[in-house]
């Protein structure tokens, strides 16, 4: 699983890379792993520290640049928010693409990479005593990136069973369900091992 995380996150940090700044500069090579490094801090604080006790102060020194240095990079903590919550979604759906093997059972497939998906969630996001904080500067901010991670996760669950044989149809409305249900469930089981198991008994009762 480790090298299926690392492997999702380098495909995710390539599509968040690739993207020009905010004033439509292109990044130099130099300059995007300086992004990524920047990117990479703000994450871990925000999970270890919350949401409001981050500062870009903290963040600066956890990069060993200085302010004026991150703040040419992103405006202010809720810009650098908001890049650390893209990045992290983009890892969240390419995990469930990159974990879906066509070759395997449909069934056992779809539950791979929604497992796949939760685990990254759990491990980065749901294991910060933060996370409540976390989740809810999310729906503050990034709303409509929270549409499109789900959009990006039920197309690659139709595309999979559609491939698989599966009508049209009925393999948007599933994939629609397991998408908007695998949420619920992630959000309200009591530990990882729970959510785990439900998610799987979700997957054998849709799929």
């Amino acid at each position: 699983m480790n090298d299926l995380n690392d492997a999702v996150k380098q495909r995710s940090v390539f599509l968040s890379l690739v993207k020009p700044m905010e004033d439509g500069t292109l990044l130099t090579p130099v300059k995007a792993a300086r992004k990524e490094k920047i990117l990479d801090a703000a994450e871990r604080l925000f999970a270890q520290d919350g949401y409001r006790a981050t500062t870009m102060e903290g963040i600066a020194t956890a990069v060993q640049m200085s302010k004026a240095t991150v703040y040419s990079y992103f405006k202010d903590k809720d810009a650098l928010f908001v890049a650390v919550a893209e990045r992290f979604m983009n890892r969240l759906v390419c995990a469930v693409k990159d974990s879906i093997d066509p070759n395997e059972p449909l069934r056992n497939a779809i539950a791979v990479g929604l497992v796949a998906k939760y685990t990254i969630c759990y491990k980065v996001l749901r294991s910060s005593p933060y996370s409540r904080e976390l989740f809810a500067a999310s729906n503050e901010m990034v709303v409509d990136l929270q549409k499109q991670m789900n959009a990006g996760v039920e197309q690659t669950l139709f595309e999979a069973m559609h491939m698989a044989g599966r009508d049209q149809t009925e393999a948007r409305n599933k994939a629609r369900l397991l998408t908007g249900a695998v949420e619920g469930i992630a959000n309200n089981a009591a530990d990882f091992d729970i959510a785990m198991s439900d998610i799987r008994a979700l997957v054998n009762a849709v799929v």
